[in-house]
């Protein structure tokens, strides 16, 4: 089957149609096999499609500018792709290493929320 590319590589079949949300899903999910990370052309179209809808309410009933619209496509899918970048690694030392003879080493964390808070703290010397 031949596709049509675009900027995100084949997002759409050159022959043939594809009729239900959920064929669209399973193309969209199968672009992996042909180098395009799916996860971000999912995201993009998910986000189009919602802008798209919101464009067109707007447009219709606000007399809104369509390019402003567009832009904010470009901008939300700059947000939100960065969730699927993956977390960073850390360099933090994973081991806790023993203070010399005569310390003590203390770690502690704090957590707060709206209501509540909650200190832990750990505390030992050349012993452990």
């Amino acid at each position: 089957q031949q596709y049509k590319y675009t900027l995100l590589g084949p997002l759409s079949p050159a022959r043939g149609s594809i009729s239900s949300c959920l064929e669209w899903l399973k193309f969209i999910w199968n672009l992996n096999g042909y180098g395009v990370n799916s996860a971000k052309v999912l995201l993009y179209v998910s986000i189009a499609m919602d802008h798209i809808w919101m464009i067109r309410n707007l447009v219709v009933h606000d007399k809104h500018d369509i390019a402003a619209c567009l832009r904010s496509i470009s901008s939300s899918y700059s947000i939100f792709s960065e969730g699927l970048l993956p977390p960073p690694t850390s360099s933090r030392m994973n081991e806790w290493l023993t203070p010399p003879e005569g310390w003590v080493k203390v770690n502690f964390d704090i957590a707060m929320g709206s209501n509540a808070m909650m200190l832990a703290s750990v505390a030992r010397d050349h012993n452990g």
